[in-house]
Parts: C-alpha cells; sequence; structure tokens
C-alpha cells in the first residue's frame, strides 16, 4: 500500500530533485521537489511542467525481490545501481545482470 503523505508547501522535510509520486486524488504522477526560483519558493516538476495541484505525495520504495542480501563484488551496495567495477568501466546494474554478482 502506498503511504500518501499530505502536502505541505511550506515543509523543507521533503528530499529534494528525488522521484516521488504525487496526486491530487484524480492523476497520479513521478515529480520531483525543488526550489523554483527567487520568486515562486519550493513546487513539484513534471519533466519542465510546474505542478500547483498536488495535495499528497509518497516515497518511491520499490522493493527488489531476491536481492536484499546480495551485494556488488566491487564496491559493496546493496541498491539498484552503475557500477565501475575493475579498471574503471562500467559493468552495468547488477540487478538487471546478476552473473556480475558470482565474479
Amino acid at each position: 500500500m502506498i503511504e500518501w503523505i499530505k502536502y505541505d508547501r511550506h515543509s523543507r522535510e521533503i528530499e529534494s530533485h528525488v522521484n516521488h509520486l504525487v496526486t491530487n486524488g484524480q492523476v497520479v504522477l513521478i515529480a520531483q521537489h525543488m526550489h523554483l526560483g527567487p520568486n515562486l519558493c519550493y513546487g513539484w516538476k513534471c519533466n519542465e511542467s510546474l505542478l500547483g495541484w498536488v495535495t499528497h505525495w509518497a516515497k518511491i520504495n520499490l522493493p527488489v525481490e531476491g536481492t536484499s542480501k546480495q551485494s556488488c563484488p566491487y564496491c559493496g551496495a546493496t541498491a539498484i545501481h552503475y557500477c565501475r567495477g575493475a579498471g574503471g568501466t562500467v559493468v552495468g546494474n547488477i540487478y538487471d545482470n546478476p552473473e556480475l554478482l558470482s565474479t
């Protein structure tokens, strides 16, 4: 279940420049909370569009099945990520390429 949080436009608790779910009870989009400029304060943007209608927001927290205890053999991270492995080359997303976990 999505844990919706009532949007308080004065709150600075919302992590900026990170994708969140936003809604007005009718539409759900992925948007980022950010400072919109010296005359506009903080608000939501989806692509380059300002969203003035947001009433609730939620953190995006997608579990990755079966990977919570595995770590990247190169950097030790357990989150989905792209890693620069040995030699500085991009080795790819370790959860899309599980064979990388066995190296």
